[in-house]
């Protein structure tokens, strides 16, 4: 919700990086739900974290400790038999995220 809201709000360089980022949380999004009908498990619904009314600096840094966890989270799972590989890519996605979201808030100062 957050990168979908930055979009309308920057322009250029910045607004590429947005919308690789939200694209990237829509696959991992994907995936997960994947996961879960591969495993035959109930299909959660994903808890959507909504953004307040906060500047977009602060909201951005929200979202880098909130993708760290999870990057850390899907490192924990990689070594897993069915589908380590898949966390692992995921993984790799969310270290790529937090190098954008860096790059994006050094930009913005």
């Amino acid at each position: 919700a957050v990168y979908r809201g930055l979009l309308s709000q920057l322009t250029g360089r910045q607004r590429e990086r947005i919308l690789k980022l939200h694209q990237g949380e829509r696959a991992n999004a994907a995936a997960l739900a994947g996961i879960g009908m591969l495993s035959r498990q109930n299909r959660e619904q994903l808890k959507l974290w909504q953004p307040g009314r906060e500047e977009p600096g602060k909201q951005l840094e929200r979202c880098y400790h909130r993708t760290r966890r999870c990057m850390t989270e899907y490192m924990a799972h990689s070594a897993e038999a069915e589908f380590g590989m898949v966390f692992d890519g995921m993984a790799k996605r969310e270290a790529e995220h937090c190098t954008l979201i860096a790059e994006l808030l050094g930009e913005m100062q």
